[in-house]
């Protein structure tokens, strides 16, 4: 695997991530669909890497985490 590779399409994908936000907004389905569809794709293309899995869904749940914060007001 190459980790330089994998790594700058996680930058890609932060980066990616800000203009999906600011597009869709925080809180839509949309966005969150665009999200959850991104990140699996990342992970098909490297099938069975536990570390791409476990960055990917790091990723994601902090997205959910701090959209839960924010619905709660926090």
């Amino acid at each position: 695997m190459n980790y330089r590779e994998f790594y700058d399409e996680v930058v890609a994908w932060i980066e990616k991530n800000q203009t999906q936000a600011a597009l869709y907004g925080f809180d839509s389905e949309e966005y969150f669909d665009w999200v959850y569809k991104s990140s699996a794709a990342i992970c098909y293309k490297y099938p069975g890497n536990k570390l791409v899995k476990k960055q990917m869904m790091m990723l994601v749940y902090w997205i959910e985490e701090v959209y839960n914060e924010q619905m709660r007001g926090q």
